[in-house]
């Protein structure tokens, strides 16, 4: 039954949930902020009887039958996910005196790693609640490596045939039982990174709260840097791992698993052609950025560099001289590699329609040759991927136009949005705060986010009246 599975991983998020909060009571007890023992007190107990309930239920069976097996179902457990988690994990942002839909755009915003927070200011205001957004942004980005390693990546969605190979499902197992084992494989290494940079960011003199919140932001693309200067404000040294994180973040996550595991044989770096094409859409960015901004000498091409990551990567970090904003939108629409925390477009898309291009000049030039289709791609799903995306943006572009602002922000904020890169916004602003868009806008940005992170297609199968039928 679609419930059980949905009661199954809601258990899972809310004991999450309860460690988060235990740790901010620990820091808390450590500072001595008898406030915030007090509030992530209450969120722990909470958190804690939720998650008990669902456990006492789903080993009762209340819940229903364990069975959980069809595409339809797994995608409204992670709509559920989405956008219904945010209000329980916006309780601290309400007994913080948000009103409720401020704390739910707020969580969604975390969970979805898009980092795109009302007030910059309030959100590095407090290091228990900074904390919390880091966290909340760290558990979303495992939930979504899961599921797109599980999900996503198939050819209906990505577009490439061979794709689904990668974590096809074993006969007789459901999507949530697939979805689950390739959390707990995904896990180990995910916080085992989390866990170095932590430590290389407090070698390199970062505040130990602050190290905290950037390793969990940055290894979810998060972008949630905890000084209003943002990278600036830090050392060199600091800089440099921000960047090595950020990189980690846009690359294929399944390649790094890999070669710190025993399936370097099945798929590695050697293998992977999306983080060649990273760091080759990074090198080209890179020189578009500088150009833009204007930075024409040598020694600026290092923090343009910076940028180029942080933009394909969707953190949307940027430093030292603003490239130009159109320059910065397509590389974040392009984004990262396709089982990753990065949003926008995914790079194995555009790596499938260079190659049907190449494999057009080649019959242009030899007509009665025979291509090689060996690397066979769906075509149609990469296109209407395209479609689908570009019409939502414009669609989201003009609502937000239609709402007084300008059309630079409007734009700004749409990519931001839908690309899950909400830093982005401080190319059009002094700081990325999203209060300035009305409530209504807001919800609808939430929902952005959402689809961003469901990918584009899979959000739009929500409105065909057959997907609810059966």
């Amino acid at each position: 039954m679609l419930w059980s599975g949905i009661s199954r991983v809601l258990g899972v998020s809310f004991a999450a949930l309860a460690v988060f909060a235990l740790s901010q009571v620990l820091l808390a007890l450590l500072t001595g902020e008898a406030q915030m023992v007090a509030r992530f007190g209450f969120v722990l107990v909470l958190m804690s009887f939720l998650a008990a309930a669902i456990s006492v239920q789903v080993r009762t069976g209340a819940t229903g039958p364990g069975t959980f097996g069809g595409f339809r179902n797994i995608i409204l457990l992670l709509l559920t996910w989405w956008l219904v988690l945010p209000f329980f994990a916006g309780v601290p942002f309400l007994l913080d005196g948000y009103k409720l839909v401020d704390s739910w755009f707020e969580s969604v915003s975390a969970l979805t790693t898009t980092g795109a927070w009302l007030s910059v200011e309030e959100a590095t205001g407090s290091s228990a609640m900074m904390l919390w957004r880091a966290q909340l942004q760290w558990l979303g980005g495992l939930v979504s490596l899961a599921a797109i390693a599980t999900v996503f990546i198939r050819p209906d969605f990505v577009g490439v045939e061979n794709a689904t190979a990668l974590f096809s499902r074993r006969e007789g197992e459901t999507y949530v039982d697939s979805f689950f084992a390739t959390l707990r494989g995904f896990l180990p290494v995910y916080l085992a990174l989390t866990a170095v940079i932590f430590g290389i960011l407090l070698a390199s003199y970062a505040p130990p709260v602050e190290s905290a919140t950037m390793a969990m932001s940055l290894m979810a693309s998060g972008g949630f840097l905890p000084t209003e200067d943002g990278a600036q404000s830090y050392f060199l040294s600091t800089q440099v791992v921000i960047f090595f994180a950020m990189l980690l973040s846009g690359i294929n996550f399944l390649a790094i698993r890999n070669t710190f595991g025993r399936q370097q044989k099945n798929f590695s770096f050697a293998r992977d052609r999306e983080t060649q094409a990273f760091l080759l859409c990074a090198l080209v960015a890179m020189g578009v950025f500088a150009l833009s901004a204007g930075s024409e000498d040598f020694g600026q091409l290092s923090p343009q560099f910076f940028n180029a990551v942080s933009v394909l990567s969707t953190n949307g970090v940027i430093i030292g001289s603003e490239p130009a904003l159109v320059a910065v939108l397509v590389v974040a629409v392009i984004g990262g590699a396709s089982i990753s925390t990065a949003g926008g477009l995914k790079l194995l898309r555009w790596l499938a329609t260079m190659e049907r291009t190449g494999q057009e000049v080649w019959m242009l030039i030899h007509p009665r040759g025979v291509p090689d289709r060996q690397k066979a791609a769906n075509e149609l799903a990469i296109w209407i991927h395209y479609m689908c995306f570009a019409i939502l943006l414009a669609i989201l572009v003009l609502l937000i136009t239609a709402f007084g602002h300008p059309l630079e922000t409007s734009m700004t904020a749409a990519v931001a949005t839908l690309t899950n890169a909400g830093p982005l916004l401080t190319l059009v602003s002094d700081r990325a705060d999203y209060q300035i868009f009305d409530p209504i806008l807001r919800i609808i940005m939430g929902c952005t986010m959402i689809v961003g992170r469901l990918e584009t297609v899979a959000a739009l199968v929500l409105l065909n009246r057959y997907f609810w039928k059966g």
